[in-house]
């Protein structure tokens, strides 16, 4: 490796191949077998999930959720514990299906607002009725 090869650079590697901390076999670019402490990650190169507030989205209904999660004990589109122990988890593509499910969570709650809004509008409209026609029969 090579110590300050240029402005703001530290040290560089320009051997190919993978580089282990606590690992004499690296899988990755960079392996640490241990805690890593930083002050912030930034992925990229991931997808992101503004495709469920396109048109053609198909939004789940909420029984349907329901029911998956009865079967399986797991969200939808989200690796199960075991998948996870086995195979890691990539960061930028979790935070990316988890936004997604947020992004769900806030369509199904904007649904149940308008709903909401329906039947008291609906109620509003017989209590007026129902008040008329009382008035009516008192008479």
């Amino acid at each position: 490796f090579h110590n300050n090869t240029g402005p703001g650079t530290g040290m560089v590697i320009p051997q190919p191949g993978n580089v282990g901390i606590g690992t004499t076999a690296p899988q990755y670019k960079l392996s640490v077998n241990g805690t890593i402490g930083t002050k912030e990650v930034i992925v990229t190169n991931t997808g992101w999930s503004d495709y469920v507030f396109k048109p053609d989205y198909l939004l789940r209904p909420l029984m349907e959720v329901a029911s998956y999660i009865k079967a399986n004990h797991h969200l939808p589109g989200i690796p199960t514990e075991a998948e996870v122990r086995e195979n890691g988890v990539s960061l930028g593509e979790m935070q990316s299906k988890l936004l997604a499910k947020i992004e769900e969570l806030t369509l199904h709650a904007i649904q149940e607002h308008e709903r909401n809004d329906r039947l008291e509008q609906e109620n509003q409209r017989m209590q007026e009725r129902l008040a008329r026609l009382e008035g009516r029969t008192t008479r």
